[in-house]
């Protein structure tokens, strides 16, 4: 994990998002990758901004079409917009859930 994905995942954690979505920002700018484009898109999300947050997690799906967090972010995404087909991009997600447990928050999802 660089140090850039560091100070955001610090900032987030402290409940300071905008400037965890700067850092990110800069982050997917210099040196981008499915996990952090998805990262950006939870940040955008928390924050409200949807539409952002959805034209992040499908950046971030370019790089990693079947990445099962970039799949289900996505669904939900769709599902808080009111997006017609919301389900079929569960079932999309569900189809790619990797073998084993998934942890309690990602299970009521």
């Amino acid at each position: 994990m660089s140090m850039l994905e560091q100070q955001a995942d610090a900032e987030a954690g402290r409940g300071n998002l905008a400037q965890a979505r700067v850092l990110l920002e800069r982050l997917v700018g210099e040196a981008p990758n499915a996990a952090r484009w998805i990262k950006l898109g939870s940040i955008c999300a928390a924050t409200g901004d949807l539409k952002a947050a959805l034209a992040a997690v499908e950046k971030g799906l370019s790089y990693a079409p079947f990445d099962f967090m970039g799949l289900l972010s996505r669904a939900s995404l769709l599902e808080r917009m009111g997006v017609a087909g919301f389900g079929e991009a569960f079932g999309r997600a569900l189809f790619h859930k990797p073998a084993g447990e998934l942890g309690p928050q990602l299970t009521r999802m």
